[in-house]
């Protein structure tokens, strides 16, 4: 058994994979917020979401921006030993570890490159068998791969957000070979759309009503501040039939409280907004993209989900363990070791194959073999033959081929009636395990072994 793990900046989440099969950890949560208090009346570190507002209040004990901390060397006491910021993950990582047989290290767009080498030498200094590490939107791309293999796109955009912060990555696909060409953060951060716009309004009103300057320099700090304070019963306020809304605020480095008061029917409009400019921030930075890919928890808001709507493209909503699902699945590329090029007149000399105009799967005989020859007419493609032989339920195995597929690999297919025209999908397993899906061209003969030598 394997154990994934996801890396952001304030950020790890811990899944386990059992053969195909990714799965949340038993008594642990899936999410780890980079966001710790040592409790010194215990001597024990805790982490938790929640003390991310005590850390934007600079509170004692209260550690954040572990990474940049653990770069720069800093340290900090741990009752009398003097201990630097890489303790904070190895006490996430304590427990888990040694109890897999490998670690798949996943990261995020726009990681920093030190913030990943960081991580990877403390899980190998923590005794990790083997380490793999890839870009959660490489996986995010393999998996629409093999759930669209008629409809593959060459460019593909991958949004993924699971802290605060909202990340797009631009991949192209060429033979299936996928490259990342671009990586970006949006302006837009993934909070609650209803509850952020209340906080951003809020701030806002203070600043213009008091004019406090502390406030006003740290603005974007203060609605976070903000948007951390307010509890989830928020809505029950703007139940009551009240023209405003009376609302007592404190801000950071501030004693003071303010009032300010607010339309309930003007939060259902800034709600929408904000929404909308997530989309809007999304569709000007997309660029030429056919097919876009949503792989985190703000992408399940239905006001935000609703108001994607204007980005203009075909898209998925996965969710993570979804996508990790495919880690060991390989995309087979459709024209690595492809013979471009052969003659429509080509010959088999080993054996004399009847054409059939129909062959129905299911009234082949176990040890029938099956010629197919295919076409496409793009460039550099052309003619290319399989040459499988049945083994019963709908499985054959791979005796000769001039593409991808190996001699030996076992076909699944689930189409029982084949005629020249139709492109077939495969389920391709190699070596005992799922390698991934092959697509034939179209086909144009089938043929039957007459007699096998």
């Amino acid at each position: 058994m394997n154990l994934i793990i996801y890396v952001d900046y304030d950020l790890l989440m811990f899944f386990q994979q059992d053969k195909a099969e990714v799965t949340e950890i038993k008594g642990v949560d899936a999410k780890q917020f980079l966001y710790f208090f040592f409790d010194k009346y215990s001597n024990t570190i805790k982490n938790s979401k929640n003390y991310k507002l005590f850390c934007l209040e600079e509170k004692q004990d209260f550690y954040d921006d572990i990474f940049a901390n653990i770069r720069q060397k800093s340290t900090f006491m741990f009752g009398e030993k003097n201990l630097d910021y890489s303790f904070f993950i190895q006490n996430l990582f304590e427990k888990l570890l040694p109890n897999y047989e490998q670690i798949k290290l996943i990261y995020s767009a726009k990681l920093e490159k030190n913030t990943l080498d960081l991580v990877e030498n403390i899980i190998k200094q923590s005794g990790a068998n083997s380490l793999v590490c890839n870009c959660l939107a490489e996986y995010a791309v393999k998996k629409y791969l093999l759930e669209n293999i008629q409809q593959s796109a060459k460019n593909v955009c991958v949004v993924e957000s699971f802290s605060d912060k909202i990340y797009f990555s631009k991949v192209t696909i060429n033979n299936n070979v996928l490259e990342i060409v671009a990586q970006k953060e949006l302006k837009q951060k993934s909070f609650a759309p209803r509850k952020y716009a209340l906080a951003k309004k809020i701030t806002e009103d203070v600043c213009r009503i008091y004019k406090p300057e502390q406030v006003e320099q740290q603005l974007d700090r203060n609605v976070e501040y903000v948007y951390l304070r307010l509890k989830d019963e928020y809505e029950k306020i703007f139940e009551q039939p009240k023209e405003y809304v009376s609302i007592s605020a404190k801000l950071l480095d501030s004693d003071q409280r303010f009032v300010v008061k607010i339309q309930p029917s003007e939060l259902d409009v800034l709600s929408e907004m904000y929404a909308k400019e997530i989309a809007e921030e999304l569709s000007e930075n997309i660029g030429d993209v056919e097919k876009i890919i949503f792989v985190g928890d703000i992408f399940d808001n239905d006001l935000v989900k609703n108001r994607l709507a204007i980005v203009e493209k075909d898209k998925l909503f996965y969710k993570m363990s979804e996508v990790l699902a495919v880690m060991d699945k390989e995309v087979v590329s459709e024209d690595e070791y492809a013979t471009a090029f052969m003659a429509v007149d080509d010959i088999d000399e080993e054996n004399k194959y009847e054409e059939v105009k129909l062959l129905k799967i299911s009234e082949l005989k176990i040890g029938n073999v099956v010629k197919l020859t295919n076409y496409d007419s793009r460039k550099g493609k052309g003619y290319a033959t399989q040459i499988l032989e049945f083994v019963g339920e709908n499985k054959f195995v791979v005796v000769d081929s001039t593409r991808s597929l190996k001699a030996g690999d076992l076909l699944e297919v689930n189409i029982d009636v084949w005629h020249a025209g139709i492109e077939l999908i495969f389920d391709v397993f190699r070596g005992n395990k799922k390698y991934g899906r092959f697509k034939t061209r179209e086909i144009q003969v089938i043929e039957i072994v007459e007699e096998i030598f």
